[in-house]
Order: C-alpha cells, then sequence, then structure tokens
C-alpha cells in the first residue's frame, strides 16, 4: 500500500549546507522522514558567512527535500569581520585562543540581542513562509532550537495560519541553559515569557533528553497537558556510520599505540582537569604499550595551559574543527572511547548525539558523569563502558589501566538498547508523533506501511 504523500514546513536558520553539530539532527530527520510518506520544505537562512560550511550534506539529502531560502543577516558577521577582526596573520602566542574570541563574540550577541543574533532573519523567513503556506498544502510545521529565532517564526506564522500544526523542538533549555546567560536581568524574563509563549501555541513540544522534557512537563503542568511533551533523543545514523566510518584515518603513530578518544568540544564548564590528574599518574607508570589521548573539537584555553604546564603534549594530541566525518572515524579507529560530563545541574540533562555513537561502536568507554544524569543511564541501560563520577579518581585509573593492559575484543552492550538510539527507529517515532497531528486517530492504522 503506497503512503500518502505528507509535507512538513521545516524552519531552521542552519539548515544545510550549515554544518557541525547543530545540523545532525534535522539532517537526520530530513533522510528519515520521506521514507514514511514525507516531503520536506526547509526554510533555511540565506547567509554571506558560513562558520562551519559543509556542502557534501546536501548530496545526502533526498530528492523529496526542497530547500527555500530567506535572507539571514548576521551581526555577529559584522563585529568579527569588519568591527573586531581576528587578526589570523599574526602568531597564535600573541592572542587569545579562537574559542575565548568566540566566546566575546557571544557575549555581544546575547547582550544586545534577544533571544539569539539571528533575528534580524525574522520578518524575511515570516515573508517567506507565509508565501510558501499559501502556495503548498503543509500538513505540519516542525521549527527546532537553538537558534530561539526559528520559534518565533514559526510563532508567528501560528497566530496567522492557526489550523497548520505546530511541533516546537528544543534541543536545548532556552531558560537559565547551562552555557549561555544573558547579561541583562530582564533578558532572563523575557525569556521566561517567550518560552511560555512557544509552548502554548505549539501543538507538540518535543525534547531530546528525558531531563529536559521532564522539566517542561513540571514547569507547564498546570496550563498544559502532560501528552503534549514528547521525548525524541538525538541518535545514530546507521547510514552515517557504515558510510564515513569505512574511509581511512591516520591517528596512530606506532602500529601498537593504544588510542583513547573524546569527540567533542571540551569548554566553559566542560573541563577536565580532574581526568588530566588521572592521566598524569597513568603516564607515570610504565605501560605495557605507548598511549595517546586524542580530544578532537574545541579545548578551553585554561585546559590547554594545565596540559602544556604538566608537560603531557606528548600523550595528548588536540585536533580542532573538523567534519563529522572525520569523527566517526577517529571514534572506529580508537582502541578506547571517553566522555565527560559537566557537574552542573543542567548537563545532567545531556545526552549529545556523541553518546548514541559510542553506544553504537561497543566499545571500551570511560564515562564521566554524575549516577542520576540522563548520560549515565543510557551507558548503564545499554550496558557499554563504566560510568564514574568525575571526583572518583580511583576507579577511573583502575579501569583505564585495566582496559589498556588487558583490551577487550568481544563488543559490550544489549544491541537492543543501542538499537532505540537510531535514526532508522527515530524517524518512525518522529512519523508517529506527526501523524498523531495530522491523521485522525481512528484512521491512522491505514497510513502505516505494509
Amino acid at each position: 500500500m503506497t503512503i500518502p504523500s505528507k509535507h512538513l514546513l521545516l524552519i531552521y536558520n542552519h539548515y544545510p549546507p550549515f554544518g557541525g553539530n547543530m545540523v545532525i539532527r534535522v539532517t537526520n530527520l530530513s533522510r528519515e522522514l520521506p521514507k514514511h510518506g514525507w516531503r520536506i520544505t526547509a526554510l533555511a537562512g540565506k547567509k554571506r558567512h558560513y562558520w562551519c560550511y559543509e556542502p557534501d550534506i546536501l548530496k545526502t539529502l533526498p530528492k523529496e527535500v526542497e530547500i527555500v531560502k530567506a535572507f539571514s543577516p548576521d551581526p555577529s558577521f559584522f563585529l568579527k569581520e569588519r568591527l573586531l577582526p581576528y587578526p589570523r596573520h599574526l602568531s597564535s602566542t600573541k592572542l587569545p585562543a579562537p574559542a575565548l574570541y568566540s566566546r566575546l563574540m557571544r557575549w555581544l550577541a546575547y547582550t544586545f540581542m534577544f533571544p539569539d543574533h539571528f533575528i534580524g532573519w525574522i520578518p524575511f523567513a515570516y515573508r517567506k513562509a507565509v508565501k510558501l503556506i499559501k502556495e503548498n498544502n503543509f500538513d505540519a510545521m516542525f521549527s527546532t532550537s537553538v537558534p530561539e529565532t526559528n520559534h518565533i517564526v514559526a510563532m508567528l506564522l501560528k497566530k496567522k495560519f492557526p489550523n497548520l500544526p505546530w511541533v516546537a523542538d528544543f534541543r536545548d533549555f532556552f531558560v537559565n541553559r547551562q552555557f549561555v546567560t544573558f547579561t541583562n536581568p530582564l533578558m532572563d524574563k523575557a525569556a521566561y515569557y517567550l518560552e511560555r509563549k512557544f509552548i502554548s501555541y505549539a501543538d507538540q513540544v518535543w525534547g531530546v533528553t528525558p531531563g529536559l522534557v521532564k522539566e517542561l512537563k513540571d514547569r507547564y503542568k498546570k496550563t498544559e497537558p502532560e501528552d503534549k511533551f514528547i521525548c525524541l533523543t538525538n541518535g545514530y545514523s546507521k547510514w552515517e556510520m557504515e558510510t564515513f566510518s569505512s574511509l581511512p584515518v591516520n591517528i596512530r603513530k606506532t602500529p601498537d599505540e593504544f588510542i583513547i578518544a573524546h569527540t567533542g568540544n571540551l569548554l566553559n564548564t566542560r573541563r577536565i582537569e580532574p581526568f588530566l590528574e588521572v592521566w598524569k599518574k597513568l603516564m607515570s607508570r610504565e605501560n605495557k604499550r605507548p598511549v595517546r589521548l586524542v580530544l578532537l573539537g574545541e579545548v578551553d584555553l585554561l585546559t590547554q595551559e594545565y596540559i602544556k604546564a604538566n608537560n603531557l603534549q606528548d600523550s595528548i594530541s588536540i585536533v580542532s574543527r573538523v567534519p563529522h566525518d572525520y569523527s566517526l572515524r577517529l571514534q572506529r579507529e580508537a582502541d578506547m572511547l571517553f566522555h565527560i560530563i559537566s557537574p552542573s545541574p543542567r548537563a545532567k540533562s545531556a545526552l549529545s548525539t556523541k553518546i548514541s555513537e559510542y553506544l553504537y561502536w561497543r566499545k571500551p568507554t570511560l564515562v564521566l558523569a554524575p549516577d542520576d544524569s540522563d548520560t549515565a543511564r543510557a551507558f548503564r541501560k545499554a550496558r557499554v563502558g563504566k560510568v564514574f563520577p568525575l571526583e572518583n579518581q580511583a576507579s577511573c585509573y583502575d579501569y583505564l589501566v585495566e582496559t589498556i593492559e588487558n583490551p577487550s575484543i568481544e563488543p559490550s552492550g544489549i544491541p537492543e538498547e543501542i538499537e532505540k538510539y537510531s535514526w532508522e527507529q527515530l524517524g518512525m517515532r518522529a512519523d508517529e508523533y506527526l501523524c498523531r497531528l495530522i491523521i485522525p486517530e481512528k484512521n491512522r492504522k491505514k497510513h502505516k506501511r505494509t
């Protein structure tokens, strides 16, 4: 039986060819939903500048995806390239690290612009979306944050077209976010007000972690039904894991070198100095084989200084911004994977795409996370690796020594639990949730694949 065609308006300023971690979720949704009968029109920002540009992603999207762009002025680009240009021709030793420079740009943006520095996109995106809605028979509308500007565009459209179902997807907290603090107290109040409006107007609210969804449920339990809030986690794409990870990557200095890999940024509150104390102890012993830690992503300047001050440069390599496929190849080649989350309360609800990728490989994995965090629960439920609190340095050291001395060959983990994080399954669930909005319950079975 042929699945009836369903049409989704997806609103996301950073849609590909924008690259990096911010597009992984929408890219996988765009690949999977067409398998369930969806056509997707993605409304994206038309930019002069991409700080992360990966045009090859466009080649992986199915023919059912159409990208429409609306002009997106970016004041931070003007600040960075015109007003306060980073003098790249000078030696980096005479200047703050690019990560600190980016943090300065972010501070300027969150001091003078609300809710983010893409607010200039709103009138252009709104005008373009109204035209699209009038010309197409959309069944639903989907927006995702961050940035929250996407939700503002969708909310304005919902006001104009109240019969168009809207899914507001939260990939991170808006109120009291972990890494972003509004410098103006009025902005904090405005954030509460705006979030309340998003929740009120949306027909469904999706969140990427159980902790995030629970907090939203608790905050709005007096005004919103519980079934309005849905957890659809981030996940891995089997196609990506099999395709990109098959490419060669040369990371070993010697054939017998034992590689421990961490993929993802280590900035702000996610600092690894306590782990580096364990690493110093590990490097002081006589290991049977050379051991090296590879940190893939941006690393906080203070952490870099700590590594130099303790003479750990020979055993720790830092590889900054690279395409996502390189990250997958590094994960595949590494003998052991490493993940750490911040001890802050907000971090307990973190469950990034990287977690699902780590689970997929079913390798020895060291996870430093609070016992009651979503990350710890995911690894323990899947029985992959070992989880320790950040302060438990003794157990962390013992596990490292045990794994280096006796590396596991057999994969660990429960396949059924790991499979729940595949986008093949997540795509089916996303289709099911969207169909709740557009298809009466008594007719839903007619729309399932036979």
